[in-house]
């Protein structure tokens, strides 16, 4: 009797545990899994892999910019000027193409979505690949996925203790995941030599001397693979038929496809093939911002493919103005120009400037 009763304790203490467990979630629910925000309300979960589920649940917009790193520094107020209606910048850094698909798609399912700019980025992923956090049952509504979010260690640390919650001040949702304005990545800007002074403690511009050192590159792309994940992971976004779909190119500057230039015909296989793609879809525009200037000006990266946000401004005059459009008319004529202008890039004079500044370190 003694053992039944102190079992029948135990189940009722633990029955108790998870009740009050279960509760402060739902009432905290930090990631607005279940419900707005019932206080903090200008603070949101810093990895919008998760807490896009939420914001587009329950915030209210009609157009959405969903980006890499290339669009986290877009401005929605300046979407709202130029384009009109109620933007939302829900971009993150790393973005794959299937993360890219799911969430778009869970927007769509929860608003009428009139325009979705997003970015188009030189990395050919495998299909399906999740990064991190991304639970793509979660975007698929799961009554399970949505608890098996919480009961992790950093929610719960969260929850009932303050910790690891990367909580951003925000309920202006321009570009809350913005990196411009932070100084480890500001710094950079402005000319090569900020990116020399930067190198020995950045990871990011000693991956881009090597590169630039190096150049021993050969041309991996796999045609099976991005022909995949262009038909498979962006593709069936463009039956959606009441929403026009802006597919920004992204504008990495001269010097990215200058140091495998000998590559450089390969590398633009997976643009082509897109824009071919796109061709019987009204709905659906390319930009090509390689005809300005700007992307042979290094004073504008900080690195070889990060540009500053007047880059992103001008993508959204772009879209306005329906400008820089790229399509199978005049494809060839304008990649022709680029290619010519990429081959007149001096790579020695920075390869020197590097190796100067290695050999003034030992």
């Amino acid at each position: 009797m003694y053992y039944k009763n102190a079992f029948l304790y135990f189940i009722k203490i633990f029955c108790a545990i998870v009740a009050f467990m279960v509760v402060m979630i739902y009432v905290s629910d930090p990631y607005m899994i279940f419900h707005k925000k019932l206080w903090n309300r200008n603070q949101v979960y810093g990895d919008f892999r998760v807490q896009n589920y939420g914001l587009i649940k329950f915030m209210d917009f009609d157009n959405l910019i969903f980006g890499s790193s290339m669009m986290e520094n877009t401005s929605a107020m300046d979407a709202n000027e130029k384009i009109g209606g109620k933007w939302m910048n829900l971009s993150f850094g790393a973005q794959r193409p299937f993360e890219r698909l799911t969430t778009i798609n869970w927007a769509l399912k929860n608003h009428k979505i009139k325009n979705v700019i997003t970015v188009i980025d030189d990395h050919w992923f495998e299909l399906g690949r999740i990064e991190g956090n991304f639970n793509p049952n979660l975007y698929l509504d799961e009554f399970s996925a949505k608890w098996k979010t919480y009961f992790q260690t950093n929610a719960l640390s969260c929850i009932f203790f303050g910790k690891h919650c990367h909580m951003l001040k925000t309920n202006v949702f321009d570009r809350p995941c913005a990196w411009i304005d932070k100084p480890f990545y500001s710094r950079r800007f402005g000319g090569f030599e900020n990116w020399i002074a930067a190198e020995s403690t950045d990871t990011q511009i000693q991956d881009a001397f090597r590169m630039l050192l190096e150049n021993d590159t050969h041309c991996d792309i796999n045609d099976e693979k991005y022909k995949l994940v262009i038909n498979q992971e962006l593709v069936p976004l463009f039956q959606n038929q009441d929403t026009v779909f802006h597919l920004i190119i992204s504008p990495y500057s001269g010097l990215y496809w200058a140091y495998d230039f000998k590559n450089f015909d390969c590398r633009m296989r997976p643009y082509k093939y897109l824009i071919e793609q796109t061709r019987g879809y009204k709905n659906v525009v390319v930009y090509w911002l390689y005809d300005e200037d700007y992307v042979f000006d290094i004073t504008k990266y900080k690195d070889l493919t990060h540009h500053t946000d007047a880059m992103n401004s001008m993508e959204l005059d772009a879209v306005k103005n329906r400008s820089h459009v790229i399509n199978v008319q005049n494809y060839d004529a304008k990649i022709q120009k680029f290619k010519t202008r990429v081959s007149k890039i001096n790579l020695d004079e920075y390869v020197r400037r590097i190796r100067d500044y290695y050999d003034a370190k030992k």
